[in-house]
């Protein structure tokens, strides 16, 4: 029903902003990492999900309408709540798409009141779904179990997941993970 808002920020307050929009203030939730990068006193722009139940009405709004669609996905699994699903936005979306479709359980359960049973049923119910809202990058890899291990070796040594997933994007085929680790730290020098 209201797809997006633009209006003038009036508060910002614990996970929520305060958007004026034709003499209503609309009270609207946002994921907390959001809350650094809006002002009181200036124009906001969001997409926003409206979420109707018996005893109430709320506004969950996003910069993105990507990160609108990986939120309504998120809150279409069973366990997970509109509240539950911003909690995810604490990460990068691509690193939250990119871990649906490696099937990385660990990721996943490492995400507040995430247990493995909710994560492992996240990857069967939304594996297919996601491709639908990648930008085509994260998810055109296809990713074996090696490569899965080359991932999780290579984050344990410090590395960020996303820029792991980019180089083996470009990497030759290689006879084993740790054949594929050495060209990956070559390349990092």
């Amino acid at each position: 029903m209201i797809s997006f808002i633009s209006g003038k920020c009036l508060s910002v307050q614990e996970h929520s902003i305060i958007v004026l929009l034709s003499g209503l203030g609309l009270k609207i939730s946002v994921p907390d990492l959001y809350l650094s990068n809006i002002q009181k006193g200036k124009e906001v722009q969001l997409y926003t999900y409206f979420q109707v139940r018996e005893t109430e009405m709320n506004l969950y709004g996003f910069f993105t309408q990507k990160e609108k669609s990986l939120f309504e996905l998120l809150i279409s699994v069973s366990g997970i709540g509109p509240k539950m699903g911003l909690a995810f936005f604490a990460f990068n979306v691509e690193d939250i798409i990119s871990a649906i479709l490696m099937e990385d359980v660990s990721f996943l359960n490492g995400i507040k009141g995430i247990g493995k049973k909710t994560a492992e049923r996240m990857i069967v119910e939304l594996k297919n779904k996601i491709a639908k809202i990648s930008d085509g990058d994260t998810g055109s890899v296809s990713v074996s179990r090696g490569q899965m291990d080359v991932i999780e070796g290579l984050m344990a040594l410090g590395f960020d997941r996303q820029i792991i997933i980019n180089e083996l994007k470009t990497a030759p085929e290689f006879d084993s993970e740790a054949e594929c680790i050495e060209w990956f730290l070559k390349k990092q020098k």
